[in-house]
């Protein structure tokens, strides 16, 4: 990813906010444990304590590691650039086929990159069936993909279709394509137009023999195209967020939501029944099932959630070598399109865990107390013992936390003292152990930001030149930061 940061003498404000500070109802940031007032706020020693719902889940799985990293093919593994891998797609012998900026590149089941292309224009979304892929750019027009010789090939582009488009699915020799305010375009192996699922913004998509799924901003968009010259729209339903990625296999519907975790769905016939959501560290931008059980690619982690009797629930998750973009799956074997690696994994089967998500550190002003929260995304109870240094304090240093709940711990810095370390151990399979930093907040309102030097353009003047940020006192500085991709 290429980043360039302008200054401009424009204004200030931002939603996210640097470690220790937090954004505040007029957008700008501020220090987490001070006010204006000469009152300190602390909060309850109890904490607020949260547990999800109960489950037999214990009946049917074995306590341990659900998932285990088996490689990761990374910058190193071909003399190309491999950068910005988006999606993956687990093809019929096994391999996978991944796409992004760095164009194609397949994947052994030993997890070793064995062919890449990277003239072929960059990929954003994948999807194949049998012989048949389509690749789906973005901006450019989608690409068929020839899949039945060794090694994968462009077979022409899908003409005749302007706009920005999105999300892709293939079935049965159709595939759909999200095409935001065109609505859903499904077409044929040749890419010769069957019929347009009308939305006002299709973005996610999804096929599976004569119904097709998409999503029309919050709305989950239900199609019978057993005519697919005349498809009909059969069910609708709002969700809690935006679809983002769809996998479908006729009987499990499964939405990522981004930001707002998973929704998941049954299908029966002409219904759409909501079975729950899921919530997982990071940004659900990927889903892919694998019979009762769901794969996430949620940046932060890949997840593991079952979907048969007693589901949905989370069993567990794994860290991505970069950031999980794409997922794919099929026979016990995940592949995550990782951004600058690819990552596969496999299913433990019958296994599920306790899955610790804790913060990697807590920030400290002025003797203020500040909540440690713990949650469990895993499938048994997750027993943490809390053990703190460098003279801080807490109300329980023993907390037991169920499935999908979340339990918060008060830290409390003894004699004056803003920095030291937490040390905690669970019976999370994979997460033993692990160390919260505890110190004061580098940078917020009030605070002196550490200098740099940037290009940028002084408003209306968008001449650019080097700016240093402390030469710049007495003047409203705006930070936009570009990510091209």
């Amino acid at each position: 990813m290429h980043i360039l940061s302008l200054i401009g003498l424009l204004g200030c404000g931002s939603s996210t906010c640097p470690p220790g500070a937090s954004s505040g109802a007029d957008g700008l940031c501020y220090a987490d444990t001070t006010s204006s007032s000469s009152t300190t706020t602390t909060p309850s020693t109890t904490g607020p304590s949260t547990t999800g719902p109960s489950t037999s889940i214990s009946t049917s799985f074995s306590l341990g590691d659900p998932i285990t990293v088996q490689a990761v093919a990374g910058e190193s593994a071909v003399g190309g650039t491999v950068e910005e891998w988006l999606d993956a797609v687990i093809l019929d012998d096994g391999t996978a086929l991944l796409c992004g900026q760095g164009g194609l590149i397949l994947v052994d089941t030993a997890g070793d990159i064995v062919w890449q292309d990277s003239s072929v224009i960059r990929g954003y979304r994948i999807a194949a069936d049998g012989d048949l892929g389509v690749m789906a750019p973005r901006e450019d027009s989608p690409q068929l993909l020839d899949l039945s010789g060794s090694s994968p090939s462009l077979a022409g582009p899908i003409e005749g279709f302007s706009g920005v488009h999105e999300d892709v699915a293939v079935d049965d020799g159709r595939a759909l394509i999200g095409w935001r305010d065109n609505g859903g375009v499904l077409v044929d192996a040749d890419g010769h137009l069957l019929s347009v699922l009308t939305a006002s913004d299709a973005f996610a998509v999804g096929l599976a023999g004569d119904r097709a799924a998409l999503t029309d901003g919050a709305e989950l968009v239900l199609w019978d195209i057993s005519d697919p010259t005349a498809p009909q729209e059969v069910d609708r339903v709002t969700m809690s967020g935006s679809g983002r990625d769809i996998a479908f296999d006729g009987n499990h519907l499964v939405v990522g939501m981004g930001g707002n975790g998973v929704a998941v769905y049954a299908v029966s016939g002409d219904a759409l029944t909501h079975r729950g959501d899921l919530s997982v560290p990071g940004s659900a931008f990927s889903v892919a099932l694998e019979g009762d059980y769901l794969w996430i690619a949620a940046w932060e982690v890949v997840g593991l959630a079952w979907l048969g009797d007693g589901g949905p629930l989370m069993l567990g998750h794994e860290a991505p070598a970069s950031n999980a973009m794409g997922i794919a799956a099929a026979d016990g074997r995940a592949v995550s399109a990782d951004w600058f690696h690819a990552t596969t994994m496999t299913r433990n089967e019958g296994m599920a865990g306790p899955e610790i998500v804790a913060p990697e550190w807590l920030w400290f002003t002025d003797d203020s107390a500040q909540s440690l929260t713990i949650e469990n995304d895993g499938a048994f109870d997750l027993e943490v013992t809390l053990t703190p240094s460098g003279g801080f304090s807490l109300s329980e240093s023993q907390i037991t936390i169920s499935p999908s709940g979340r339990h918060s711990v008060v830290v409390t810095p003894d004699g004056g003292s803003s920095s030291g370390v937490l040390d905690w151990i669970s019976n999370d399979p994979d997460e033993t152990s692990g160390r919260v930093e505890l110190s004061e907040p580098d940078q917020s309102i009030g605070t002196v930001h550490e200098d740099f030097e940037r290009l940028g353009f002084a408003w209306p003047d968008t001449t650019e030149e080097l700016y240093r940020l402390s030469d710049q006192q007495g003047s409203v500085v705006f930070l936009a930061y570009f990510a091209l991709y």
